[in-house]
């Protein structure tokens, strides 16, 4: 049985913004958001082996990340 595949790069945008705190002479804490766009992209899901074929789709690739930590500095 094969299973669909598909590789593509993309290319998009994306914006940020952060915090650092020192709250003790060798320690910090640090908050980061972070929003990534990729845009949206068609696709097209093919079955030859059963004749269907799937057409107007339509995927929207966005991500969004939040990072937090405690650092000590030497």
């Amino acid at each position: 049985m094969r299973h669909p595949s598909a590789s593509l790069a993309r290319t998009g945008w994306t914006v940020g913004a952060g915090v650092d705190w020192a709250f003790a002479p060798q320690w910090s804490a640090t908050l980061e958001y972070n929003y990534y766009d990729f845009g949206s992209q068609g696709a097209r899901l093919t079955d030859t082996a059963n004749n269907v074929f799937v057409t107007g789709l339509s995927f929207k690739d966005t991500i969004q990340s939040v990072t937090a930590g405690v650092n000590r500095h030497f």
